[in-house]
């Protein structure tokens, strides 16, 4: 017991940053949630990029409809095992896969939210989803330095659209009452539209 108290409160350290983060961008719009990702994917900062993620959220959020016994310490585990795989990742333009956004979202990069589309998408029976509040923003990126650019096709981007998905945090369970375990805007998944690259001449 000793040692799961050690853990959840290490964890808790690390997500401190996080939590603030979240807490400042909830009540606001998709924007400012996608904004705040985006900074801590490339600052690297996990424990921000932990609390505003719709994997990390969803598994969070599934523990809490099975009550609150240990959810802290599974929580906890869910957040080590997240960040092992987010700085394990290796460079890929798969945009499908976990954590590959962290190559498209880079320190020497400069960024403009275009607009942002929300929806509210009824769901069915055989659906994932009772319902789903989505938005999809389109933003245009610029990379600055080739060396941190992502690789796309075998060539380096230079310049690019990028379409990217939020989801409301309570919608990311199917048949959820309860209250979600933070609530906002979650980052969901982002596509690169193909007709819209730049590649760098190198």
């Amino acid at each position: 017991m000793k040692k799961v108290i050690i853990f959840v409160l290490a964890v808790c350290v690390a997500g401190i940053a996080g939590e603030f983060a979240y807490e400042a961008v909830k009540q606001k719009g998709p924007e400012d949630a996608l904004n705040a990702y985006i900074a801590a994917v490339q600052g690297r900062e996990f424990s921000i990029v932990f609390w505003l993620n719709y994997r990390t959220q969803k598994q969070a959020n599934i523990l809490a409809r099975a009550g609150e016994e240990e959810m802290e310490a599974r929580i906890g585990t869910i957040y080590q095992g997240s960040e092992r795989a987010f700085r394990a990742m290796e460079r890929t333009d798969d945009l499908t896969l976990t954590w590959s956004e962290q190559f498209f979202f880079v320190p020497g990069m400069e960024y403009r939210i275009l607009g942002i589309d929300k929806a509210k998408t009824a769901g069915t029976p055989s659906s994932d989803y009772r319902s789903q509040s989505t938005a999809t923003a389109s933003v245009s990126v610029r990379y600055l330095n080739p060396d941190e650019s992502p690789v796309h096709g075998g060539k380096k981007v230079k310049e690019a659209k990028l379409l990217v998905h939020m989801i409301q945090s309570g919608d990311v369970v199917k048949g959820m009452h309860t209250k979600p375990v933070k609530e906002g805007w979650l980052y969901h998944w982002s596509r690169i539209d193909d007709g819209s690259i730049v590649f760098w001449n190198i």
